[in-house]
């Protein structure tokens, strides 16, 4: 007996534990009123060109500087926030898309060209929609994906995704597309025709639509 337990393989070893990282300090913000100039651009800031702060290095800069948003997790700081373009470029450990066009600057969508409204109306239609991968504005037909995009911070919650973003290889955890109403008239599951009193619902796991029964 005893030189059968000699044989025995030992046990495996418990796993390591993940290890600590040490979380960078938060910078010291300049104070607006010692900031004159962008400290990228060198343009002097007036009325109608505001102050704005990276949220990684704490410097002012103007608006067309920090265009770009990234995650810092480092700082624990996990949503997209303003960095300027030094850090986007040259800081390590900033996740995101390597920039993030502003929504206000976009009249048409990059991949249709449709032009969003004028008027303010939120509608479906009209609303527009960064991809969480290019960073660049869309409609919601041409923002329809959705998927996990680890690289760039986003492995626990999805983002829309373009369609010209969508087909790229071993970029995501996974992909799946939002279908539209229009184009479902029936459930996917018992094939009941929607109309006024059988309405559309989506699955958020798969984007296909289904109605209330069968999502119950």
């Amino acid at each position: 007996a005893i030189h059968r337990m000699m044989q025995e393989e030992p046990p495996d070893p418990p796993p390591a534990p993940p290890p600590v990282v040490a979380r960078q300090a938060a910078p010291a913000w300049t104070k607006d009123s010692l900031a004159y100039f962008c400290g990228c651009c060198q343009k002097e800031f007036n009325l109608l060109l505001r102050k704005h702060h990276c949220r990684h290095c704490g410097k002012v800069f103007c608006d067309e500087c920090t265009r770009y948003r990234a995650k810092i997790p480092g700082m624990g700081i996990n949503e997209m926030v303003r960095v300027c373009e030094h850090c986007r470029r040259d800081a390590p450990g900033l996740v995101g898309p390597e920039v993030m066009q502003r929504g206000s600057e976009v009249k048409q969508c990059a991949a249709c060209a449709k032009t969003f409204s004028r008027t303010g109306a939120l509608t479906k239609t009209d609303l527009k929609h960064h991809c969480g991968h290019c960073g660049k504005v869309f409609c919601a037909d041409c923002s329809r994906w959705y998927a996990k995009i680890a690289h760039l911070g986003y492995d626990k919650e999805y983002v829309r995704v373009c369609t010209d973003c969508k087909d790229l290889p071993n970029i995501y955890s996974r992909l799946f597309e939002w279908q539209r109403d229009a184009d479902v008239s029936q459930c996917t599951d018992c094939q009941t025709s929607f109309k006024a009193m059988v309405r559309r619902h989506h699955c958020r796991h798969c984007g296909r639509i289904f109605c209330s029964r069968c999502v119950s």
